[in-house]
């Protein structure tokens, strides 16, 4: 689907959006199913359109983190698992994501910070 065209689902959520009808959880829906079914490009488009309509939706960026990650783009995973995080330091799942996506980055000391927070948060 093309951003913006009336044959795109996201044409659709963002005119239910404007009429008070839908909300960004439908962006993260239809993102982790593009994700389920291996079409990350579109993916990354449902959580950009998400992210574009509410900045402080950790799971959002922790979706989108996974996409840029599954596709190589690591230092743009970082990014959005960083802000993730910085939207909800309860999650350990998103220090676990920050901890992987450091390793591919090869910076080994965030990667052991971040699992050592983790690891903390998993024991409570």
């Amino acid at each position: 689907f093309k951003i913006g065209k009336k044959d795109s689902v996201i044409y659709y959520i963002n005119q239910a959006n404007s009429k008070g009808y839908g909300n960004t959880k439908l962006y993260n829906i239809l993102g982790t199913t593009f994700f389920e079914k291996k079409n990350y490009p579109e993916a990354k488009r449902a959580f950009e359109e998400g992210i574009r309509k509410d900045t402080t939706n950790w799971e959002l960026y922790l979706n989108y983190g996974n996409t840029l990650a599954i596709t190589n783009d690591f230092e743009a995973a970082r990014q959005a698992f960083q802000h993730s995080y910085e939207l909800n330091t309860t999650n350990p799942q998103t220090l676990y994501c920050l901890a992987h996506t450091f390793k591919s980055l090869n910076d080994t000391l965030s990667a052991n910070r971040c699992y050592n927070e983790y690891l903390k948060l998993t024991k409570k």
